[in-house]
């Protein structure tokens, strides 16, 4: 009997999600159930979370007012695996992007209707869920009363805030950073087998979404090498390695066969984008072949996003930098304060490997600073001015904390909803998409002639906002238009 591709792929891949719902259950069963008895920090908490998903869900549909290609893309990748297109989940959809990363947004389809709605509030949910794990990994090394503000600038992050309102991928990079990293701390804290193994089992998630998600898989085993040269963790090393690789295995397995039949799919958005494979790209944007010249230009370019350079992806559009310039000072300041403790506290070496190694991803790829990339260094940036506020602040703290949150906020509130929303960037695809949308609405039937040197009608932004549009358009031969 032979059995269909399609069915084996359905059993497959059910039998791969049960085993992983099964694995996390046999972590935490027996569930306790404390009473719940809210401490002052956490109401404050539950209101900086209500505050974080209105400023996310308010006008969701018309800011950013464009629609990405990239953005429409993800939507209609859900598109097709909800229509059943493709056979399973281990494999990967457009531009080789893995395809979990198109199902995450089905659970949003599913209730509020195929539309760009339902894709943009997908990473709404996602920016929360990153909000709340870094408050929680905060609480590891911070006082209370800076955790809380860590997540409170999180919140007012501009950066954070703009891909938490946008139907891409990039916001599950760093859900899934937020989560492994804390599970991996508080487990490395705490010695805790659970922990330590949600970590893995979230490391090797970070396959299945955005690519940036991959430093993940750097950082830990570099990190876990230096403690071990250290002699940080002698007693519990062999647990923790083995409670990592139990969780990575049922989370990555599949993708991991995938990736060892299909290496090309796998290596190419590297291969696009290093400056290895690219250094023609760097020689003519630079003008100069010089590599120590190249780095430091585009080293330079990466830290002045921190203090108000424009944005070098379409995808964003962040005209005036990711960071307020108080936030970065401070960053900066803390960066400092991690570099003195790093003999002698291993969460300060984990933090400064963390922002070392997103740094180093955006300087060694092209178009810096390219914002999806630095996107996952969000979380350690609050956590790191909190960590410089705490140790500066020594009197009058909760009024100059409260003063200090104020003016972020408004800096904040006022870069993304006065400026970025009035200097939005227009692309010809999102406003042809919109317009053919309202009209065909009242008129089902219409012909454009669109004057354009793209196929048109091809493009993801139409294909996802006005699916029922069909045409054809012109090709360009030596100038002459047929």
């Amino acid at each position: 009997m032979v059995i269909p591709e399609k069915l084996f792929s359905a059993v497959v891949d059910i039998f791969w999600l049960f085993s992983i719902v099964f694995m996390l259950g046999s972590l935490y069963w027996p569930i306790k159930i404390k009473k719940f008895k809210p401490s002052a920090s956490t109401i404050v908490i539950i209101i900086v979370l209500v505050f974080a998903f209105i400023i996310r869900f308010v006008d969701l549909s018309n800011l950013p007012w464009f629609v990405h290609g990239d953005e429409a893309e993800i939507g209609l990748g859900t598109r097709a695996i909800i229509s059943g297109r493709y056979r399973g989940l281990v494999g990967v959809g457009w531009y080789n992007v893995p395809l979990i990363s198109f199902a995450w947004p089905i659970i949003f389809f599913r209730f509020f209707g195929d539309n760009l709605f339902s894709l943009r509030l997908a990473s709404v949910f996602l920016g929360i869920i990153s909000i709340i794990f870094t408050y929680l990994i905060a609480k590891i090394y911070l006082k209370k009363p800076y955790a809380v503000a860590a997540a409170c600038l999180l919140t007012l992050s501009v950066l954070h805030l703009h891909f938490s309102r946008s139907g891409t991928h990039y916001m599950q990079a760093v859900a899934v950073t937020a989560i492994c990293f804390y599970a991996f701390l508080k487990g490395l804290e705490t010695k805790s087998f659970r922990l330590l193994t949600l970590a893995g089992f979230f490391a090797g998630l970070s396959l299945s979404v955005y690519y940036a998600a991959r430093f993940i898989l750097i950082l830990l085993p570099v990190f876990l090498v230096m403690e071990s040269v250290k002699g940080t963790f002698r007693k519990h090393q062999r647990m923790i390695i083995l409670s990592l690789l139990y969780g990575f295995l049922f989370s990555a397995l599949p993708m991991v066969i995938f990736f060892i039949s299909h290496s090309y799919e796998f290596f190419s958005r590297t291969r696009e984008v290093f400056i290895f494979t690219n250094y023609p790209y760097f020689v003519d944007g630079y003008q100069t072949s010089s590599f120590a010249v190249i780095i430091y230009r585009q080293f330079i370019q990466t830290v002045h996003f921190f203090f108000g350079a424009a944005d070098k992806s379409l995808q964003s559009g962040l005209s005036k930098g990711g960071f307020d310039r108080l936030t970065s000072m401070f960053f900066f300041f803390g960066l400092f304060l991690y570099a003195k403790n790093l003999s002698k506290d291993y969460r300060a070496r984990f933090f400064f490997l963390w922002i070392l190694c997103l740094l180093a991803a955006s300087v060694l790829t092209i178009d810096a600073p390219f914002s999806p990339r630095l996107l996952s260094i969000t979380p350690i940036v609050v956590i790191t001015v909190s960590y410089a506020l705490q140790s500066i602040l020594k009197h009058h703290q909760h009024l100059l904390l409260s003063v200090f949150i104020l003016l972020v906020t408004v800096a904040n509130l006022k870069m993304y909803f006065v400026d970025y929303k009035n200097n939005q960037q227009y692309t010809e695809y999102a406003v042809l998409a919109f317009f053919i949308r309202d009209w065909a609405a009242a008129h089902p039937r219409s012909y454009f002639c669109v004057v354009s040197n793209r196929y048109v009608f091809d493009y993801g932004t139409i294909r996802f906002l006005v699916p029922q549009a069909k045409g054809t358009t012109y090709k360009e031969f030596n100038g002459d238009k047929n």
